[in-house]
């Protein structure tokens, strides 16, 4: 075992007469239940953010993955608690969509916000596609444009 062990690591170990307990000693040590591991993960979890650019299913990919590292560090958060920071930072454009789920009665999880999010996504894709085309079309035109060559029809 010693012979694969890093230079740095075999001080911890090699007074141990067997590989497992070897093995228990380095586990213990880099076990992933730490207290410096559940503050990285809950910093990582509050810093998330949707940055230009980044696609909703992307974003809320990063929640569930910190989930399961949470988890795997021996802390459990709720899907609620993370629908709610989910929302509660978002940018502005996707308020009206915060509003509505907040209205709902049902529990909030990522899968059930993510689809609403999404849709919003969408619109406001298309909306700066229309954007774009406003120099060369008039208002309505532009985005009855931008639907038609997204597959979407402007009725």
């Amino acid at each position: 075992m010693l012979i694969h062990t890093e230079d740095a690591y075999v001080k911890l170990i090699e007074d141990e007469h067997t590989a497992e307990t070897a093995w228990k000693k380095l586990e213990d040590n880099f076990e992933k239940r730490s207290n410096a591991r559940m503050i990285q993960l809950r910093r990582k979890l509050s810093g998330l953010r949707l940055t230009k650019g980044k696609a909703i299913a992307e974003y809320l990919g990063e929640f569930r993955e910190l989930k399961i590292d949470l988890e795997a560090a021996g802390q459990t958060v709720s899907e609620g608690e993370l629908a709610v920071l989910a929302l509660e930072i978002l940018p502005k454009e996707y308020a009206t969509v915060v509003e509505f789920v907040e209205l709902e009665e049902e529990e909030l999880t990522l899968d059930e916000i993510q689809p609403k999010l999404m849709q919003r996504e969408q619109k406001l894709k298309l909306r700066a596609e229309a954007g774009s085309l406003k120099g060369t079309l008039g208002g309505d035109e532009a985005v009855a444009y931008a639907a038609k060559h997204r597959g979407y029809s402007s009725s």
